[in-house]
């Protein structure tokens, strides 16, 4: 097989593991972007993490079949890709260090959301700052295992022989297939589960308490007192996430803050003065700025605010 430009030929050369020139280095560097080819084939049919124009990942793909009729199989990367992909992760959310790595990781940055399938046909949904992580071979075996730091919302593919697991900062759920929200926070003084169709088994703490949740019920588990809740029912806010809305129910204005935090990319300082207890219910989308969402909740809220370079300074309201 020939191949008509310099791409194509190191692209070729890198799957040999022969030596490349810094040249050959850059154009891999570029393609992968903190990704490597294992990753281009284990989401090759996921349209959000990998667009279909991405001609790096058919590349690949045409070219490695032939490498292997070559008898030369790569059975790891080369030390330098390896390097690449440690620096960059942070920045694209997705990488796999081996050719069968052990775990594959998809994260999100401020004010981002990302969907995914996962290798059993389950879809996943993540909201911005989250993570996951699960085994390249979710597929087989007797268990389906996921870590989750974050937010995201599941819809499970059904499977009643191989249950499906989310673990998050302490919690465990477990389902056999359903559609669930899980939000775990490292920040967040409570995890909260959320279901909205089928059933899901909650396991909150050490005591290993479970709580089986039925379609419409959300359990909200407190860290610091270590209690589990069943309030009325799921809230219209736990999910306008999903549909690009920012809905707050009655929710204090310290967490809203903190949320504005991870979606836009600031921070806040908030005067001892402002009373961050108090609680407000509005509804914004994504693409509104802070300076507008501010603008309606100061009112109410009683604060004023002041913008320094990407901080937010949060007064109490003269009047």
């Amino acid at each position: 097989m020939k191949y008509k430009n310099a791409t194509q030929r190191t692209r070729k050369r890198f799957l040999q593991q022969r030596r490349l020139s810094e040249t050959e280095k850059a154009i891999i560097e570029k393609d992968f972007g903190g990704k490597d080819y294992d990753f281009y084939k284990a989401t090759k049919d996921s349209v959000l993490l990998l667009a279909e124009q991405y001609s790096a990942g058919a590349t690949y793909r045409k070219i490695e079949p032939s490498v292997r009729r070559g008898a030369v199989r790569r059975r790891a990367l080369l030390k330098y890709a390896a390097a690449i992909v440690l620096l960059l992760v942070a920045a694209v959310g997705v990488y796999r260090l081996n050719r069968a790595p052990e775990k594959i990781l998809v994260s999100t940055s401020y004010g981002e959301r990302k969907q995914l399938r996962l290798p059993d046909g389950s879809t996943v949904i993540l909201n911005s700052l989250s993570a996951v992580s699960y085994p390249g071979n979710l597929h087989r075996g007797h268990l389906r295992e996921i870590e989750l730091n974050g937010e995201a919302y599941f819809d499970v593919a059904k499977d009643a022989r191989r249950p499906f697991v989310v673990k998050a900062s302490g919690i465990e759920v477990r389902v056999l297939g359903t559609k669930f929200d899980v939000s775990a926070y490292d920040d967040d003084e409570h995890i909260m589960t959320s279901l909205y169709e089928g059933s899901v088994s909650v396991t909150f703490g050490t005591a290993g308490d479970s709580i089986l949740l039925k379609p419409g019920e959300r359990a909200e588990y407190n860290r610091a007192s270590g209690k589990t809740e069943l309030p009325a029912g799921v809230a219209e806010h736990q999910s306008a996430w999903i549909k690009g809305s920012m809905y707050f129910e009655n929710v204090q204005v310290k967490d809203i803050f903190k949320i504005l935090e991870r979606e836009k990319n600031i921070s806040f300082l908030v005067s001892d003065e402002v009373n961050k207890d108090f609680r407000i219910t509005a509804k914004f989308d994504h693409s509104e700025s802070v300076d507008e969402i501010l603008e309606y909740l100061s009112q109410p809220g009683g604060f004023t605010f002041e913008k320094d370079e990407n901080r937010y300074i949060i007064k109490k309201q003269k009047h």
